[in-house]
């Protein structure tokens, strides 16, 4: 193939291993169909790193951390080796979900740090605008709200308001953040926008997620059965999705909540 050709191709895959990441594809038939690719491309380090990118989010999603975060290294060695930092940024990105996943929330917050770090270095508001979000929800799970608050406003001044990505998750997440401050009407507020947001968006996963942020934000406001309603409900997401990890946290706050 002709480098042209190369390129145009890997770009080709690149938003067909993405889609399968974002979409309704379940996270067991992304990493089978990705297995699948890879082994049409083999000593191809383009095409390999294409794929193994959005891979190591579907593999621990399934709770395989270890083969993640091994398709996550050798997807860095190949960034790292073409020298390209778009594509390294991207690759901590997923490096960071996956660990983020697995609730390594140090790890999490290394990884995205640097990705974002990239961003900035090169100019790069849309991305930077979302993987904001992903920094600060791993800086509040550490405890340190301040700092997500912060992350909000970044993502809230860069983001388009096109991005309903961005969109959803800082409203999601400085929901949060306001719940723990007392502000429990504004927080509801929030994340009620942040989940109608969700709606709009193609990837049934994040709408999991912000469904997961409004039910930890009804639970702060001291309503239990408003927040098993929408754990309920990012419960059937998960499931849909196949995510087998989130799943199992949705159950977990369930369980808990029947306590109340």
């Amino acid at each position: 193939m002709r480098a042209g050709d190369i390129q145009l191709a890997s770009r080709c895959v690149r938003h067909i291993a993405f889609a399968m990441l974002h979409g309704s594809t379940p996270a067991k038939t992304a990493v089978q169909q990705s297995e699948d690719l890879l082994a049409r491309f083999p000593g191809r380090p383009q095409f390999e790193l294409v794929i193994t990118t959005p891979m190591c989010v579907s593999l621990a999603m399934l709770g395989r951390f270890q083969p993640a975060r091994q398709a996550a290294a050798r997807a860095k060695a190949i960034a790292e080796d073409l020298g390209s930092k778009w594509s390294m940024a991207l690759v901590l990105w997923m490096a960071g979900d996956a660990e983020r996943l697995a609730a390594e929330w140090e790890a999490a917050e290394r990884l995205y740090r640097a990705g974002y770090e990239l961003y900035e270095q090169m100019g790069e508001r849309a991305l930077l605008s979302t993987l904001a979000i992903f920094l600060g929800d791993a800086v509040y799970a550490q405890g340190r709200h301040d700092e997500a608050f912060e992350l909000t406003q970044v993502s809230r001044e860069a983001a388009s308001p096109e991005d309903v990505t961005s969109q959803m998750f800082w409203r999601a997440l400085r929901a949060k953040v306001l719940a723990t401050r007392g502000a429990t009407s504004e927080a509801e507020r929030l994340g009620r926008d942040a989940v109608e947001l969700g709606r709009k968006a193609d990837c049934i996963d994040m709408r999991g997620d912000v469904l997961m942020d409004l039910s930890e934000v009804l639970r702060l406001a001291g309503r239990p059965h408003a927040a098993r309603g929408a754990a309920e409900e990012a419960l059937s997401r998960y499931r849909r999705k196949g995510n087998v990890v989130s799943a199992g946290r949705a159950r977990a706050v369930l369980a808990d909540l029947r306590g109340y």
